[in-house]
C-alpha cells in the first residue's frame, strides 16, 4: 500500500541564482566535451505511471477504503467546475449503490475520479470493471515520518545560506542566529502558496501583518469530503488534539504545517515574506495521520483553484510522501502541474534512494534533500538522481503551534528547531515564490513543454518544468560535500536566491540559457564542468551587454560544432541525406530528434568510456536503419553486395576512390551487419560532411532552436531555410557574420518558448 509519509524532518530546497554577470566577445569555437557524467534525470517529460493491473494492492491498506480512476476524457475539461464535480459524482454513486458503497471525495481537476468505502474487496474489484474505470487502488495510509527534535537551538542559518552560499557560520545557540545575513530582492508579493500539510495556525506571529495574517485555512480535506465544508470524511473525529483545537484559526494539532510554512513564508523565518500562505489540510497527527484519497483530494483542489484563478502564479509544497504504488498521486501531481502549479517535494528521511516514494518518483516534480551549514548531508535525508537539490533541513527554527513536534507553551509565538527534509524542501518553495513574484500565472502548461514549439501567445515562465529548470541551473553547484551522494550519484546542488526575481523571460538568464543549449542541441541534461565552463564564457563579460550578446552566440553555435553533436545529431542528419528520397534531402524533426537521442544515449564526450558506448551507439543504430522498410524498398536485400554499394554511393552522389569502393565492398566478407557498415562508411564520407554542413546548421537552427520543420506554420515553406541557406553560403559558413544564430536566439518565435 502507498503509505503516504509527512516528512516532517527532510526535504530538499531548491533555489533562484540571480543573472550572472558577463564578459569578453571573441568568435571562438570551444567545444562543449567535459567529464563527468551528468547525474540528474532523463530529459523528456515523463508520463505518469498507471497500474499494469485494474485492480491495486498496498501493503498497508485501509480497510474498505478505495481509489476509483475514471477515464480520462469521462467528463469534458472545458465544462465549469460544479458540472464537473456533479458529473463525476454521478458516475460515483451510480457505481457504488449497487454494492453499498459510500462515496466521499470526488476528484474532477487532479484526476478524475472519486473514493468510496466499500463493504469488501469482491465489490471494489467489480467497479474496477466497469467500462469507463481505468483503475481501483486501495486507498493507503498517511504516516508522518520525522527524525527527532534537534537537541541543540539554531537560529534561521538556512536563509543566511541561500544568498550567501554555503558554509555559513554555524548557529549560535544561546540567540538562535549566526553572525550573517541574509538579503533579498523579492518576497513573493502576489504568490500563491499551498501547503498540503497537517493544517496551520493562521494567528502566529510568523504570518500576521498590522491588519490581517497572510496565512487562510483554505482548505481541509482531511475533514470535509470537498475539502471545504458539508458532509464529512470517515476519519474527521480520530485527531488528537488539544481542548478547542481545530478550530477556525488552529487547526494544526500536530504542528507540522505551521512549522513548514513559517519556513517558507514567515516573517522572520521565512523566505518568501509576503506570500499568501493557503492551507490544505490533507493529514493530521492520528493513526494512521492520513490517507492517500485525503492528499489526492487536496491536489484536486489546488487545481480547482487555479484553474478559477489562472493570473495568479502558485506553487504547492508537499513535506509528505507515498509509496511508489501511489499511482493515482502521481497521475494527480503530473495533471495539476500540466494545469499551472509548480510542486515541491521533501526527498525524505530514510537515508535510501528517494524515488521509493510518490510524488518523489514523478520527475517534473522538485525534490529537495537537506544538508546542514557546513554542506553536508543529513544523516538520515533520502538521496539519488531523483533529489534535484539540496537544502538548509539541520537545526532549522520556525513556528511551533500543537503539541507532538516541541512542548508549546500555547502562545502564538512559540518556536521549534527540527531537522528534515519536510524544512528543506519549504526554503525551495519560498525561492519559488520570489521567483514568481510579478509574472503571471499560466494554465496551459502541459499544451506547452518546454522542449516544443512556441505556444502562439501568452507567457510560459509561470509553468512548473520552466521554474523547476530556472532554479536547478541557478543553484550553487560543487560546493556540497560529498557525502551527500548515499549509495547512488545526487546532483551536487544547493539553493540560491541571490538575485532571485531574475528577468522577465528566463531566457536571458545566463544558466538557464546555457541549459538550455544542452537539452536542445545534445538531448541531455548538462555535465557539470561543461555547464561551469560555459556560464563562465558569458558571465566573464561583466555588464558589457555587447560582449555578452556575441558570447551568447558563439556559445550556442558551439553546441552544433562540437564533437558531440557532430557524432550524433549530424551523422544522423546525413545517414538520411545519403540514403533516403526526402524533399531536398531534408529529415523531420520528430525523426532527427529521435536518432539523435538514440545515437547519443550515455554519451558525454570527455567521461570515461564514451567513445566506447559511442561506437557502441553506431553500430546498433547502422544496423536498424538498414532495416528500415523505407531504406528496404529503395535497396532491396536481393541486390549484390556491388550494387548495394555502388548504389548507395550514387544516391549520395559521392564518387569515391577504386580502394574505397572496394573497401566497402568488401564488407560483405563478414555478411553479418554488412549493410550498416557501408551505410556508415557512405554517411562518414568527408566530402559528404563537407558538403552538407551549412545545410545541416540551418536544418538545426529550426530544429534546435524553433522546435519545428523549417515548412511548419507560420513558414509553411522553405522560403526562410533557403534565405538563410543561401546567406551563410554567402558568408562561407560564418554563423556570426550571416548573423543567423543570432536572429533565431533573438527572435519571438524562439523567446515565446520560455517567457514573454
Amino acid at each position: 500500500m502507498p503509505r503516504l509519509k509527512n516528512f516532517g524532518i527532510s526535504i530538499l530546497i531548491l533555489t533562484l541564482v540571480a543573472l550572472p554577470s558577463i564578459t569578453s566577445s571573441q568568435n571562438q569555437e570551444p567545444s562543449p566535451e567535459f567529464s563527468p557524467i551528468t547525474t540528474s534525470r532523463p530529459l523528456e517529460p515523463q508520463r505518469p505511471r498507471t497500474p499494469a493491473t485494474k485492480f491495486v494492492k498496498k501493503q498497508k491498506a485501509i480497510p474498505n477504503r478505495y481509489i476509483v480512476v475514471l477515464d480520462d476524457n469521462i467528463v469534458p475539461d472545458n465544462l465549469p467546475l460544479e458540472v464537473r464535480r456533479e458529473r463525476v459524482a454521478a458516475i460515483a454513486n451510480n457505481h457504488a449503490q449497487p454494492h453499498g458503497g459510500a462515496v466521499d471525495f470526488i476528484y474532477e481537476t487532479a484526476l478524475k475520479g472519486y473514493a468510496v468505502e466499500l463493504p469488501n474487496e469482491a465489490a471494489a474489484r467489480a467497479i474496477s470493471n466497469s467500462q469507463r474505470v481505468r483503475w481501483v487502488e486501495e486507498d493507503g495510509a498517511v504516516e508522518l515520518a520525522q527524525a527527532p527534535p534537534s537537541p541543540q537551538p539554531s537560529p534561521p542559518w538556512g536563509l543566511d545560506s541561500l544568498d550567501t552560499g554555503i558554509p555559513v557560520p554555524s548557529p549560535d545557540p544561546t540567540t538562535g542566529r549566526n553572525n550573517g545575513f541574509y538579503n533579498y530582492g523579492a518576497d513573493g508579493t502576489g504568490v500563491l502558496v499551498y501547503v498540503l500539510d497537517t493544517g496551520i495556525n493562521t494567528a502566529h506571529q510568523e504570518f500576521m501583518t498590522p491588519f490581517f495574517s497572510r496565512a487562510i485555512q483554505a482548505a481541509n480535506c482531511y475533514q470535509f469530503v470537498n475539502c471545504v465544508s458539508g458532509q464529512t470524511t470517515p476519519f474527521s473525529n480520530v485527531q488528537a488534539c488539544g481542548t478547542g483545537m481545530p478550530n477556525g484559526i488552529n487547526n494544526d494539532c500536530f504542528g507540522h504545517g505551521t512549522f513548514v510554512a513559517g519556513v517558507l513564508g514567515g516573517n522572520n523565518f521565512g523566505v518568501a515574506k509576503n506570500v499568501t500562505i493557503r492551507s490544505v489540510k490533507v493529514v493530521s497527527n492520528s493513526s494512521p495521520p492520513g490517507v492517500e484519497s485525503a492528499v489526492i483530494a487536496g491536489m484536486n483542489w489546488v487545481t480547482g483553484q487555479h484553474q478559477a484563478n489562472p493570473s495568479l502564479p502558485a506553487v504547492a509544497n508537499m513535506s509528505l510522501g507515498v509509496n511508489v504504488d501511489g499511482f493515482a498521486v502521481e497521475n494527480a501531481v503530473t495533471n495539476s502541474m500540466n494545469a499551472g502549479v509548480t510542486y515541491v517535494a521533501a526527498a525524505g528521511n530514510e537515508n535510501q534512494n528517494a524515488e521509493v516514494w510518490s510524488p518523489q518518483n514523478v520527475r517534473e516534480v522538485l525534490v529537495v534533500g537537506a544538508v546542514d551549514w557546513t554542506g553536508s548531508r543529513w544523516s538520515l535525508s533520502n538521496w539519488g538522481p531523483g533529489v534535484d537539490l539540496f537544502a538548509p533541513g539541520v537545526s532549522i527554527v520556525s513556528a511551533l503551534t500543537g503539541n507532538n513536534l516541541c512542548l508549546w507553551n500555547g502562545t502564538n509565538s512559540s518556536t521549534c528547531i527540527l531537522s528534515g527534509t519536510s524544512f528543506a524542501a519549504p526554503h525551495v518553495t519560498g525561492a519559488i515564490a520570489m521567483y514568481l513574484q510579478g509574472k503571471p500565472g499560466q494554465t496551459s502548461c502541459g499544451g506547452n513543454p518546454i522542449r516544443g514549439v512556441a505556444p502562439a501567445s501568452g507567457n510560459v515562465s509561470t509553468c512548473p518544468d520552466r521554474v523547476t529548470r530556472y532554479i536547478i541551473a541557478n543553484a550553487r553547484r560543487g560546493v556540497l560535500n560529498s557525502n551527500i551522494n548515499g549509495t547512488l550519484p545526487s546532483p551536487n546542488r544547493f539553493i540560491s536566491t541571490a538575485s532571485i526575481s531574475g528577468p522577465a523571460n528566463p531566457i536571458d538568464n545566463s544558466p538557464f540559457f546555457v541549459w538550455t543549449q544542452y537539452t536542445d542541441f545534445l538531448n541531455r541534461e548538462p555535465d557539470q564542468a561543461g555547464l561551469n565552463f560555459w556560464i563562465n564564457e558569458i558571465t566573464s563579460c561583466g555588464s558589457d551587454a555587447q560582449c555578452v550578446e556575441v558570447k551568447r552566440i558563439n556559445v550556442s553555435a558551439a553546441f552544433f560544432l562540437s564533437i558531440e553533436f557532430q557524432e550524433t545529431g549530424y551523422l544522423a542528419y546525413r545517414f538520411y541525406n545519403a540514403a533516403l528520397n526526402r524533399p531536398n534531402g531534408l529529415p523531420r524533426f520528430l525523426e532527427l530528434m529521435t536518432d539523435s537521442q538514440t545515437l547519443g544515449s550515455g554519451v558525454v564526450v570527455g567521461a570515461p568510456g564514451w567513445e566506447a558506448q559511442l561506437e557502441a551507439n553506431k553500430v546498433a543504430y547502422a544496423n536498424q536503419f538498414v532495416n528500415r522498410s523505407e531504406f528496404t524498398a529503395l535497396y532491396p536485400t536481393s541486390l549484390t553486395p556491388t550494387q548495394f554499394v555502388d548504389a548507395l554511393y550514387a544516391h549520395a552522389v559521392i564518387t569515391p576512390s577504386a580502394t574505397e569502393r572496394q573497401a566497402a565492398i568488401n564488407e560483405f566478407n563478414n555478411p553479418s551487419g554488412a549493410r550498416g557498415r557501408v551505410l556508415r562508411r557512405v554517411a562518414e564520407n568527408q566530402d559528404l560532411k563537407n558538403r552538407e554542413t551549412n545545410r545541416a546548421f540551418v536544418l538545426m537552427e529550426y530544429f534546435g532552436y524553433l522546435r519545428r520543420n523549417p515548412d511548419d506554420p507560420p513558414d509553411n515553406n522553405l522560403n526562410g531555410y533557403n534565405f538563410w541557406l543561401n546567406k551563410l553560403n554567402q558568408f562561407n559558413g560564418n554563423f556570426v557574420d550571416a548573423e543567423m544564430v543570432k536572429a533565431f536566439i533573438t527572435s519571438a518565435e524562439y523567446r515565446r518558448r520560455f517567457g514573454p
